[in-house]
This record gives structure tokens, C-alpha cells and sequence, in this order.
């Protein structure tokens, strides 16, 4: 599990922890230094492999010292274009998304929560997300070149590609995500505080109550109750009035006279 994720993790200095890991394994007998510092990495590694729950963020508590590490054999990464690969790879991703999205939004048609997330794709990747995405390669074309002729060591475009990257991803992928999963989150929660009352959900988007400003309540609907869900569970309620559906999500009200199925 923890194989791609931490060569996710490192993004997009992935070819630095290549080198350094094979650089390292070659000579650790004669430096305690690099022993000590793999040998923690590979306990946590370990301790987390073999653990029940897996969550991409518990690997954090064993990078400090694959930080280290590369930053040892920085010196022996001579590939300038092995350098920048991550970051081409992160900008195909994000000219190709958009389409990726299309097509899966007709894919996923038996599922109408997934459907209607996806539907959400002209409006999260308009005219404003390609005019920052031409923008941003073209701007981080030229940072690239001038950085290469500024600092010639080929460890050093590590630097160029890691501020690239963070503004790729920072004002365009996480807000593209953002806006196809967590804005209609948001709508609902909003549109619900307005009502003043508990709400019934499932608790599988915690956000909506932080949203929501107050913990849902993960039980049977009652008359008059308002009820968040996803779409394709309506037929298990009793009898409602539809109020918020987005992003193939659904807020409703339990209709006064109803009772639970």
C-alpha cells in the first residue's frame, strides 16, 4: 500500500529518492549515518505495513529522515529531464483532466452519486482553469530555462520543479478537485444551517457538519427531520420534499406526516 503512495508523497522529488535510496544501499556498511537513518524509515514503514488501518498520512512520521537522505546524494542525480519529469507529468495531468472527467461522467451512469459529481466538470474546468493552466506552463517554461542557466547543478531544478508544482497544485488541481467534490458539500450545509435543526446523515462526509457548524445525527429520519445524503438513496426514505441537489448530492425534509420505513 505504502509503495506508491510515498513516491506520491515525495512528489516531485521522486527521482532524488531513487538515486539516493540506490546510492545508499550500496555503502551503508561503511556509514553509520546512513544506517541509522534507513533503519528508522524502514521501522515505520514496517510498523505501518503490517498495521489493520492504512491512511496515506501516517507515512509522514517516517520521511524526516528519506529527507535526509536525499538531500546526502543530491550531488549524484545528473538527469536535468529526470529532474523534471514529475512536474511535465503533473502538467499532463492537468491539461488532460478535464477530458478525463467528461468521459467518466458517461461511464459512471449507473451511479448517481458519481454521476452527478462528475456532471459538475464544464463548470469547474472553464474558460478561467485553462487560461490559468496556459499561464502557468508557459510561465513555468521560462522560470526553467532561466533557472537552469542561473544554477546549473541538476539537483538544484529540484527547486524550480518543487515551486511549480505547489503552484500547480494550489491554484488549480486541489481547486478543480474542490470545486467537483466539497462546493456542493458546502451548498448543502449551508442551505441546512439556514433551517436552524439537527440534521440526519450517515456521517460519510464529516465535512458536512463542519460546514454545517454542528454534528449530524446518524439515525432514522423522523417526520420534519432534514436528511443528507447521497443520490440513489432517496427510494429508503419516507416520504420528502426534495430541497438542495447538486453535485449529486441531496438534502431533503422528511414530509410531516410521514413515519420511518
Amino acid at each position: 500500500y505504502y509503495v506508491p503512495v510515498l513516491f506520491f508523497i515525495l512528489f516531485p522529488h521522486t527521482a532524488l529518492l531513487w538515486h539516493g535510496l540506490r546510492n545508499t544501499l550500496g555503502r551503508w556498511r561503511n556509514d553509520p549515518l546512513s544506517l541509522y537513518l534507513l533503519l528508522w524509515f524502514a521501522v515505520v514503514f514496517l510498523v505501518f505495513s503490517l498495521a489493520t488501518t492504512k491512511l496515506p498520512h501516517y507515512l509522514l512520521v517516517g520521511l524526516t529522515p528519506l529527507f535526509l537522505l536525499m538531500a546526502r546524494q543530491r550531488e549524484h542525480l545528473h538527469s536535468p529531464w529526470l529532474a523534471a519529469a514529475p512536474l511535465i507529468l503533473m502538467a499532463c495531468v492537468a491539461v488532460l483532466l478535464p477530458g478525463y472527467v467528461a468521459h467518466a461522467a458517461t461511464t459512471h451512469a449507473g451511479n448517481p452519486y458519481i454521476e452527478g459529481l462528475l456532471s459538475r466538470g464544464p463548470m469547474v474546468f472553464g474558460q478561467r482553469y485553462w487560461i490559468t493552466l496556459t499561464i502557468e506552463i508557459l510561465s513555468g517554461l521560462v522560470l526553467l530555462l532561466w533557472w537552469r542557466r542561473r544554477h546549473p547543478q541538476v539537483w538544484s531544478l529540484l527547486v524550480a520543479c518543487g515551486l511549480l508544482s505547489n503552484l500547480l497544485l494550489w491554484s488549480l488541481l486541489l481547486p478543480a478537485a474542490a470545486g467537483l467534490q466539497q462546493v456542493p458539500v458546502m451548498d448543502a450545509a449551508r442551505m441546512a444551517r439556514a433551517y436552524g435543526q439537527p440534521v440526519v446523515a450517515d456521517n460519510r462526509m464529516p465535512s458536512f457538519a463542519i460546514y454545517a457548524g454542528q454534528p449530524t445525527q446518524n439515525r432514522p429520519p423522523h417526520a420534519g427531520d432534514l436528511v443528507f445524503l447521497r443520490a440513489g438513496h432517496e427510494h429508503d426514505l419516507p416520504p420528502h420534499d426534495l430541497i438542495f441537489n447538486e453535485g449529486g448530492l441531496r438534502l431533503v425534509r422528511i414530509l410531516p406526516m410521514a413515519s420511518s420505513p
